[in-house]
């Protein structure tokens, strides 16, 4: 005779990613989890954020949602991130369950996130540029155009006497920091239109 599994409680993080946000080491159970994280972290709108907060218990049961999001105006969200492909009427009909009873309770919201509401290309632009966000360079913009590419943003800041190395973390940074902006649903290249925000 075999005994049953149990199955452990979430929170067993897979995946470590550093918030420079939180200024803390996040454990994540997915890629996906990682991806919105990317977003978080890129949205001024959040203050702050954590993971696997704390299970929400209903009268149907409980749940443990992935993120606690608190925004600029005080509101807290619970987010729960799923692939689409694991989510049917019955799943979705769950969460809003989940949502109104929660929100009932507390004001907060209990929001349901898929991959397909996160384009794909956008998350390889912002995991690329992550490691460019606030690394603190002092810029002088006065002289630059409301537009350019990002080829000619690292030129400028190689006129102003930086390494070509430096020239290139800075001109990311800037886009990091979204002193520019460009159309995150296209890959990032030398030729890519930037505009200042």
């Amino acid at each position: 005779m075999t005994r049953a599994l149990v199955k452990l409680h979430r929170g067993k993080g897979k995946h470590l990613f550093f918030s420079k946000k939180n200024q803390v080491l996040l454990r994540l159970e997915s890629y996906l989890e990682r991806d919105y994280a990317l977003r978080l972290e890129f949205d001024d709108d959040v203050i702050s954020y954590c993971c696997q907060p704390e299970t929400c218990h209903t009268d149907r049961g409980q749940r443990t949602p992935d993120f606690l999001v608190k925004r600029s105006n005080e509101r807290f969200e619970y987010i729960e991130v799923h692939l689409a492909s694991r989510v049917d009427d019955e799943y979705r009909a769950r969460m809003k369950y989940f949502n109104d009873y929660i929100y009932a309770k507390s004001r907060r919201t209990f929001l349901l996130v898929t991959d397909e509401d996160m384009n794909k290309v956008a998350s390889k632009n912002l995991d690329f540029l992550y490691e460019y966000k606030s690394l603190g360079f002092s810029y002088e913009l006065s002289n630059l155009p409301e537009e350019l590419s990002l080829a000619m943003l690292i030129h400028y800041f190689e006129e102003s006497s930086m390494s070509r190395n430096n020239a290139h973390a800075a001109a990311l940074s800037t886009i990091a920091d979204a002193i520019y902006a460009f159309d995150m649903k296209e890959i990032l290249s030398h030729s890519t239109l930037l505009k200042r925000n």
